[in-house]
C-alpha cells in the first residue's frame, strides 16, 4: 500500500536564508557565470515600502524578493539539496516518488519510505532554518480499509494531518476515487470557464 505526503514550509520565500541561496547558486556549475547578477540583487538588504508617513520603508536582509526574476530560481536552487538528501535517504527513486514544485514537496511510496523521507526532510530544514508547518502537512491514505498502526503513528508523531481517499495536490484532485477526480476536473473546468474564457472573449479585453 502506498502513501502521498505533502509538506508545507511556514513563510517558505521571505524565511530563505540568502547566504545559502548565494554559495548554492555559485556553487552550480551551470549558474556560476551569472552569480554577480544575484550578487548584486541579494548582497544588500531590501528596501520594503510602506504605506506609513513616520516609516516609510523598513530592511529586509532574508528571502527572495518578491518581483524579482532570480528570487524564484535562488530559492529552488537553495531549496533542492534538501528534497534530493530526504528522497535518497528514503531509498531513492526505488522507493519512493518526489515531487518538489518550488516549496511544495510531496512523495509517494510505503508508509516506512515516506517516513524515513519526512523524518529526513524535517531534520534537514531545521538545520537550514526553515520551519515546517506540521498542522498543514497532510497524508493521504487512498484507500477505504482502515488506517494502519504505521500510518497513525507517523502522524501522531509529526503532527500530520491524516486524509482518506482523495485530496487536492497542487490544483488537481488525487486519490484512487475516480468520481472524486472527475468532479474535482469538472470544478476546476467551470472555473475557467466562468471567469477566463469570458474575460478574453471580451469585446474590451
Amino acid at each position: 500500500s502506498h502513501v502521498v505526503v505533502c509538506f508545507d514550509i511556514v513563510n517558505a520565500f521571505n524565511s530563505e536564508n540568502r547566504n545559502l541561496m548565494g554559495s548554492r547558486f555559485f556553487e552550480n556549475a551551470s549558474l556560476a557565470p551569472a552569480y554577480r547578477i544575484f550578487h548584486f540583487a541579494y548582497s544588500q538588504p531590501s528596501r520594503l515600502l510602506l504605506d506609513s508617513d513616520d516609516y516609510p520603508f523598513i530592511y529586509s536582509a532574508n528571502g527572495s524578493r518578491q518581483g524579482c526574476s532570480l528570487g524564484l530560481l535562488g530559492f529552488a536552487i537553495s531549496f533542492n539539496p534538501v528534497v534530493e538528501a530526504a528522497h535518497a535517504f528514503a531509498g531513492g527513486s526505488a522507493s519512493v516518488t518526489t515531487n518538489a514544485v518550488v516549496d511544495d514537496v510531496s512523495t509517494v511510496g510505503s508508509i516506512e519510505a515516506v517516513s524515513r523521507f519526512a523524518e529526513k526532510f524535517i531534520e534537514l530544514c531545521a538545520v537550514e532554518g526553515r520551519s515546517v508547518n506540521f498542522s498543514k502537512c497532510r497524508v493521504l491514505w487512498p484507500y477505504d480499509s482502515p488506517f494502519p498502526a504505521s500510518l497513525l503513528d507517523l502522524c501522531n508523531r509529526f503532527g500530520f494531518t491524516l486524509v482518506r481517499g482523495s485530496m487536492k495536490l497542487h490544483g488537481s484532485v488525487i486519490g484512487l476515487d475516480s468520481s472524486a477526480r472527475s468532479a474535482g476536473l469538472v470544478k476546476r473546468m467551470d472555473k475557467y470557464y466562468t471567469s477566463f474564457f469570458p474575460f478574453i472573449s471580451s469585446p474590451n479585453f
